[in-house]
């Protein structure tokens, strides 16, 4: 499908937070056996901590760095999302203002591109999301991989050390046969890295747990994560650097309306 809008870092600094990529991914675990019992701790551990009450709900100011050959491009910008699927970015300037608006509710999408006066819409059943967006992998997936939270109906199949460090390697299946590879520290009760495959063992995201948060022990959410994968070229790096309200954000935040001035292309 070819179209006059953009498509260059906007759409893949979107995607990340739709979470995107095309490049290379992280080393692939290296694992151990582990006995019977050890391998009933963990998923035991696992469990406990995927069944947290947990708020799904992040407003925030955030840095995207994305990292190609040697060079880095920063972008400021606003996240927000509410479970169970409804997410928005917002890529601002030094003043603020917003040059590009990406938001959903986990059914349908909006993309503005405000210096272009330009904006897509479309649901997320499309085609065009699934440019982006693989099949199997829901909006609210997304944010729970944003959360740094265990994914929806997922079905554990495997446990196993980590030769290389702390952890346990959990590996399962969720939708549509998507596979998780999930590097869980027990003690603390952090996912330290989530890999995401399909059925060709293709890495669609690879995303790394590197600072956490420390006002909620409980729940402690993210604070700066690595995203490499299948969609983007490089490596993005995530930043929350200030959270605001833990309220839970108004459905019509999610909800953005072009400008009638502007060409909005409606996609399928």
């Amino acid at each position: 499908m070819t179209s006059a809008f953009p498509s260059g870092i906007h759409c893949r600094i979107l995607l990340l937070v739709l979470l995107l990529l095309a490049g290379c991914a992280g080393k692939h675990p290296r694992t151990v056996p582990l006995d019977g019992d050890e391998q009933a701790r963990i998923l035991a551990g696992f469990s406990a901590f995927a069944q947290r009450d947990c708020p799904l709900s992040l407003d925030a100011d955030i840095t995207l760095e994305m990292r190609l050959l040697g060079k880095t491009e920063k972008s400021a910008g606003i996240l927000q999302y509410q479970g169970p699927s409804s997410f928005r970015y917002a890529m601002v300037d030094p003043l603020g203002r917003s040059m590009f608006i990406m938001a959903t509710d986990g059914y349908t999408f909006t993309m503005v591109y405000n210096r272009d006066a330009k904006a897509v819409t479309g649901s997320t059943a499309s085609r065009f999301w699934h440019d982006y967006v693989p099949s199997g992998v829901s909006a609210a997936d997304m944010l729970l991989l944003l959360a740094g939270r265990s994914p929806e109906n997922l079905r554990l199949m495997e446990v196993f050390g980590n030769q290389e460090g702390s952890g346990f390697w959990l590996y399962g299946v969720g939708a549509e046969g998507i596979r998780h590879e999930i590097l869980f520290e027990h003690e603390s009760s952090l996912v330290r890295r989530h890999i995401i495959k399909n059925g060709d063992d293709a890495v669609l995201f690879d995303v790394v747990y590197n600072e956490f948060s420390e006002d909620d022990p409980f729940c402690p959410r993210p604070r700066v994560m690595q995203v490499e994968g299948k969609n983007i070229t490089g490596t993005i790096l995530l930043r929350v650097d200030q959270v605001y309200s833990g309220q839970p954000i108004p459905a019509q935040n999610f909800r953005v309306i072009p400008p009638p001035h502007f060409l909005v292309q409606e996609v399928d």
